[in-house]
């Protein structure tokens, strides 16, 4: 085999290595389709592509953006025109008429090797043609991804990288941003606050207010809820102790003003925390609807506040009074509202128990279910001894109309307190008959069968 032959091959190799490192070499298909084009208000022109994919899918897609016209190289008036978008990412070539601002032809996308190669290099991975393209578009190059991998971004995502590009976030304020005491920032937190206008100004505006260690959260949140200095410096001035940026957050959200902390701190209310005014802020509680309480004699905050969060509104004070419970407090107030004590369930407990009502019991009997028909059925039974206060007794250890009937079947007649003992161990008609037919029946009274019955056990 002679020399040339031998050669041949390394030749190829090296045409072949040549060819892959020339612009547009990338081993991606360039993009071909249609655009039209308009120049709108601002002077930058509106650019929508349409873009032909051949392949399985045959899918088409459209794209559209606005662009600087110095960057379209070339554009001019014209039946025929041929102009250019370029950066590093790659090349778009134009064709077609403008005229009158607007336009429309076929484009050619051709990515640039050079810059494919250097994604792979930064494992930028994912990339293909359409991602070139927007790359080009968004005006990603390579000073923006060589400054990011000398910040110490090294695991960098090309939907990062874009959004980046998107919303200007230069590798400038990138370095300002993660320089303020924040500690390097994830590139999605970094878009951000580009997104939010969050500046190296704001957020050394916090620190000089007094937050130093703020998460990039807490600044996040404080600029998209405008907390700005005047607000803190106001709050703070307020009296309020330990501000947290938290709370002032949720003040700020809540529409808290420092004219709302003023106006409670003058109704004598001057050491309520943050936490209690945010709390009376979320439930709707004003200036005029404490004052209203005041008014009722309701002067305790919680209370108040519990009031809002519960629905006891002064309608509801009055109808309370005008049942008889003048003196009702807010506490009895609030358990009568929880519980749904209204004046018919009141007329109904009078009508069962007399007008010797206590509201303590009548709430009592609310929340263990006591109705006024067992009230009745019980009461009708002539117990002896039997009070108010027995009933919610009988009620929890299930001491029935039947169940007493049943023990005076066998000739007992216990009283209250004593039908509760006979319950509580268990004692009932077969028993109290079994030691009927042992022992002379007089012998066998309340007191001797809770002996027996305790023994047994």
């Amino acid at each position: 085999m002679s020399q040339a032959k031998k050669m041949f091959p390394l030749l190829l190799a090296l045409l072949l290595t040549i060819f892959m490192t020339l612009p547009g070499a990338t081993g991606v298909d360039k993009l071909e389709g249609k655009w039209t084009g308009r120049q709108i208000k601002s002077g930058n022109i509106r650019l929508n592509l349409i873009l032909f994919h051949d392949g399985e899918n045959d899918r088409d897609s459209i794209s559209n953006f606005s662009v600087e016209p110095e960057r379209l190289i070339g554009l001019k008036e014209g039946e025929k025109v041929v102009f250019h978008l370029q950066g590093d990412a790659g090349k778009i070539t134009f064709s077609g008429k403008w005229l009158k601002k607007r336009g429309n032809g076929d484009f050619i996308f051709t990515p640039d090797g050079k810059f494919a190669d250097l994604l792979t290099q930064l494992e930028v991975t994912g990339m293909d043609t359409d991602h070139m393209l927007a790359f080009l578009i968004h005006g990603v190059d390579r000073t923006l991804l060589l400054e990011l991998k000398k910040l110490g971004y090294t695991d960098i995502r090309r939907g990062q990288v874009l959004a980046l590009a998107i919303h200007e976030a230069t590798p400038e304020y990138i370095r300002n941003v993660n320089n303020m005491g924040l500690g390097k920032l994830p590139l999605s937190k970094i878009v951000a606050f580009r997104i939010h206008e969050v500046t190296p100004e704001f957020i050394s505006s916090l620190h000089k207010a007094g937050f130093k260690d703020l998460s990039a959260g807490n600044v996040l949140a404080m600029k998209i809820h405008k907390l700005d200095p005047e607000f803190i410096r106001k709050m703070q001035a307020s009296g309020i102790k330990n501000l947290t940026a938290s709370k002032l957050l949720a003040m700020k959200i809540h529409d808290i003003t420092p004219a709302f902390v003023q106006g409670i701190r003058d109704l004598g209310y001057t050491d309520v925390s943050a936490s209690r005014i945010i709390a009376l802020a979320i439930h709707d509680v004003d200036l005029k609807t404490i004052r209203a309480r005041r008014k009722q004699g309701i002067k305790d905050l919680d209370h108040i506040l519990q009031f809002s969060i519960h629905g006891v509104d002064e309608a509801f004070v009055r109808d309370v009074r005008a049942m008889g419970f003048a003196d009702a407090t807010p506490s009895q107030l609030l358990r009568m509202r929880i519980h749904g004590i209204d004046s018919g369930f009141v007329k109904e407990m009078r009508r069962a128990l007399g007008e010797s009502l206590q509201l303590d019991q009548l709430i009592q009997y609310k929340v263990l279910d006591i109705s006024p028909r067992f009230i009745s059925s019980i009461r009708n039974l002539k117990i002896p001894e039997l009070r108010n206060k027995d009933l919610i007794t009988f009620n929890v250890h299930d001491i029935t109309p039947d169940y007493v009937k049943s023990i005076r079947a066998t000739g007992i007649n216990p009283d209250a307190s004593q039908f509760i003992a006979f319950r509580i161990h268990d004692v009932d008609a077969a028993f109290i008959r079994d030691l009927q037919k042992k022992v002379e029946k007089n012998m066998v009274t309340p007191k001797y069968i809770l002996r027996r019955k305790i023994m047994n056990h």
